[in-house]
């Protein structure tokens, strides 16, 4: 998992340096560029849309509040070989997206599958009142 983690991260990286190599600055407004706002204007670019006020427009949230901003971070000379490129890129994204919920949830089902409670080890009969530790906390405490 955090081996696809890190692919995810330098692939999202790649993007980001793809935009800019087009002029456009979106990460100079957005904290994430990857949230719903950049992610729907970066799939507008794609699709073409290339004007910096339509694109603005589609902010949410708290980027609503920044359209100048945005307007002159998304002006730039985004091509259609940026558009295959970043297509490309964020195509692998969503898969590595996939795959990282996928193993998320194969090591919830394995660490539900652990025996729910191990009580003291043998050498601990004195503290037969101490409270019983998940199994999954016992084994966080192991260095």
């Amino acid at each position: 998992r955090t081996v696809l983690t890190e692919e995810r991260t330098r692939h999202k990286q790649r993007v980001e340096k793809l935009l800019e190599d087009a002029h456009i600055k979106l990460s100079t407004v957005a904290t994430d560029i990857f949230g719903v706002s950049g992610r729907a204007m970066m799939d507008a670019l794609i699709a073409g849309r290339r004007n910096p006020k339509v694109l603005a427009k589609m902010a949410k949230a708290r980027m609503r509040n920044k359209k100048a901003a945005l307007i002159e971070a998304l002006t730039g000379r985004f091509e259609e070989h940026h558009a295959r490129l970043c297509r490309m890129l964020l195509d692998l994204i969503d898969q590595l997206d996939a795959r990282i919920a996928e193993l998320t949830a194969w090591i919830t089902d394995a660490i539900e599958a652990m025996p729910q409670a191990c009580g003291p080890g043998p050498e601990a009969q004195e503290e037969a009142d101490a409270p019983r530790l998940p199994l999954v906390q016992r084994l966080d405490e192991i260095p």
